[in-house]
């Protein structure tokens, strides 16, 4: 169906500015969203708005340093996902911008992609509040003019409120460290591989000749962890070895020296959920005097800076590359056409130590 122009009839070739006209006709178009995707091509609008060729395509190239729209040789004329020039400006909101080890990694390799593409970065924290995460994605959007949004949720659901708020905007966006499978339904999403690496973990620790091992985790409950434990207890029960419940670390913490060592002699083996639950459990080792490997192997996970003080076997996540991807696919959403989400997984790697050889 042809769209009636807002001009009263065609423009007038004996004007000076009268591709400005045709330019502001497609503009507001475009802003009220009755052009959202290809526009007709060249000499359907030059007809329709009675001037040639060449006056349309001057009006085109007003639109194109405006940011409201780009040329695909051999392909057309297509709207901009911003509808407005490119700052060259990416957004991210994380747990917290200072953060742990891993979101230091992820940080880094947003910073270098960014910067290797020619883009600058600005990151805020939620601090794991959805109402702050939706704060701070609304500041990045609405007031520093982002061209995209590098999304660590706070809460791993396709109907968040970052989400849906960025999803009814139409915005560039890509969710990284991404856990939920229902997120991946509705945008692209960057996330890990935990299943194959805890497995890989489990059978590295079974093919070293261990039967009893444990599930070692910090006392707060995540999706992740949880996930890891599942995993863990699916590879034990495959291997038709008895699936045991996860222990908590500050619950060992707790028991006197001689409990202590009653409880850890059920296992030759421990999976921690993180090396800082690894570091915690190598004290209790210590404490009760049982030697790491001999008395008891244990394995950390995130390959952080306590991993390698310690020499712990333990899985790295690469979450650098995690935020080199992010970048990377973020800018084609913001450049390109619009396409289907995208989903990448970033292969973890097991690292064998000493603490389990």
């Amino acid at each position: 169906m042809k769209t009636k122009s807002v001009l009263k009839g065609p423009v007038d070739e004996s004007r000076g500015n009268k591709f400005f006209a045709v330019a502001a006709a497609l503009k507001q178009r475009i802003l009220k969203g009755k052009l959202s995707d290809r526009l007709p091509g060249t000499p359907a609008l030059a007809r329709e708005f009675g001037v040639t060729r060449i006056t349309l395509n001057k009006a085109l190239s007003v639109l194109k340093e405006e940011g409201l729209v780009y040329s695909v040789a051999g392909r057309g004329t297509y709207v901009t996902r911003l509808k407005r020039p490119r700052t060259h400006v990416l957004g991210g909101v994380l747990g917290s911008a200072e953060g742990g080890p891993l979101t230091s990694q992820l940080l880094l390799g947003i910073q270098r992609a960014g910067s290797d593409l020619g883009e600058a970065t600005v990151f805020l924290s939620h601090h794991d509040d959805p109402a702050q995460e939706l704060k701070a994605v609304k500041e990045l959007v609405e007031k520093r003019q982002v061209d995209g949004v590098l999304l660590w949720p706070a809460v791993q659901k396709a109907n968040g409120p970052a989400i849906r708020y960025l999803r009814k905007l139409d915005f560039p966006f890509v969710v990284v460290v991404v856990t939920a499978p229902d997120v991946a339904d509705v945008c692209s999403t960057i996330g890990g591989d935990d299943a194959g690496a805890t497995r890989a973990v489990t059978e590295h620790l079974i093919a070293a000749g261990h039967e009893r091992i444990g599930f070692i985790a910090s006392r707060t409950a995540t999706d992740w962890r949880e996930r890891r434990l599942r995993q863990f207890q699916e590879t034990m029960r495959e291997n038709r070895l008895q699936a045991t419940t996860a222990v908590c670390v500050s619950s060992l913490e707790k028991l006197t020296a001689p409990a202590l060592r009653r409880s850890l002699s059920r296992f030759t083996a421990a999976l921690c959920d993180t090396d800082r639950t690894a570091a915690r459990l190598l004290r209790q080792c210590l404490r009760v005097g049982l030697r790491v490997p001999e008395d008891l192997a244990v394995s950390g996970y995130d390959n952080t800076e306590v991993a390698r003080l310690l020499d712990l076997t333990t899985v790295e996540q690469h979450f650098d590359r995690m935020g080199r991807s992010a970048v990377e696919v973020l800018v084609k959403q913001i450049d390109g056409v619009r396409i289907a989400p995208r989903h990448v997984r970033i292969e973890s790697e097991l690292i064998v130590r000493s603490s389990t050889a």
